[in-house]
């Protein structure tokens, strides 16, 4: 893989999810959460929203496609941090539309430091999620550009 500035901007095709009401409510208290319009229909709409809505941390389970031409190592990786920032709710029967991109790459030594940005848009095309990843990438067993 060669590791170069070149591949800021690359980008995935688009993968829809559909948000089913069950997973939301499975995954919920899954997690120990008990705020009620994530499990109950009835209050999420008397909380105004169109049906139960996903707690902060369920857009990680929505992964994005590969990002063409980056072909991640199977050993040698780090994640460093993760951020998220939360636009519209997303609630049951909508449907996101997941995109990552390389936002940033640096290397040092035989260290590659890869952000990835990933964007959910929902079906209004409004932003529902963007969550940045930094990965630490160990290159000292690879070709390095």
């Amino acid at each position: 893989m060669q590791w170069t500035d070149e591949l800021i901007g690359r980008h995935s095709a688009p993968r829809v999810h559909h948000i089913d009401r069950c997973a939301l409510q499975q995954f919920s208290r899954a997690i120990g959460l008990t705020y009620p319009p994530y499990c109950d229909t009835e209050s999420a709409l008397e909380a105004g929203y169109p049906d139960v809505i996903a707690p902060p941390t369920f857009p990680f389970t929505l992964a994005a496609n590969a990002i063409p031409g980056i072909d991640m190592p199977a050993a040698g990786i780090i994640h460093g941090e993760q951020d998220f920032e939360y636009g519209a709710p997303i609630a049951a029967g909508d449907h996101i539309s997941v995109v990552s991109s390389i936002h940033a790459l640096k290397r040092r030594a035989k260290m590659v430091f890869l952000t990835i940005r990933t964007v959910g848009t929902n079906q209004r095309d409004e932003e529902a999620f963007v969550s940045q990843s930094l990965l630490l990438i160990n290159t000292s067993t690879q070709e390095v550009g």
